[in-house]
């Protein structure tokens, strides 16, 4: 049997690096993207098929795609995590800022999916799920909330890798 394989997007901090760390402890071939070359440079160091990647970029996400078809030969399990946390008054951001915002924590969780799902093992007829997690978080002076999507394949078995 061959080394399974993940992709988690947004790992730069927090619970996408965190996923990676345990997706790459449980034996799996870990590919971890992230915005910033430094961040992908330090991924890199770290073990994992590094890549830098905006989720939002359609051309990005082919190249991608093209590229673990042919050196992954498929994908066991995608974690859409990038995202971001744009909070304050209304005013100040206004709707361009929201719509931003709901580009990359929303519609980047389906594009990333579409751009990927083909390169799955295709003998598998996996039911396609996802999740939508908001653990909040209490800071000295605001609260904040982290939102993480994830998209499993049922055929592959639960298992705890974060917790």
């Amino acid at each position: 049997m061959s080394q399974p394989v993940a992709f988690v997007t947004g790992c730069s901090s927090g619970i996408g690096r965190a996923l990676a760390d345990a997706f790459q402890r449980a034996g799996y071939r870990v590919w971890a993207s992230a915005r910033k070359e430094d961040d992908v440079r330090a991924l890199a160091e770290a073990g994992f098929q590094a890549v830098q990647l905006d989720v939002n970029d359609a051309a990005a996400l082919a190249r991608l795609a093209e590229e673990l078809g042919v050196e992954a030969a498929g994908l066991d399990v995608l974690v859409n995590n990038a995202g971001y946390g744009a909070m304050g008054p209304l005013l100040d951001g206004g709707v361009e800022a929201m719509r931003r915002q709901f580009e990359t924590n929303v519609f980047a969780v389906v594009g990333v999916t579409l751009s990927l799902i083909h390169i799955s093992e295709p003998t598998r007829q996996a039911e396609i799920s996802y999740a939508v997690f908001c653990l909040k978080k209490k800071k000295t002076t605001r609260d904040d909330r982290i939102c993480m999507f994830v998209l499993f394949n049922p055929l592959l078995g639960t298992r705890v890798l974060y917790s």
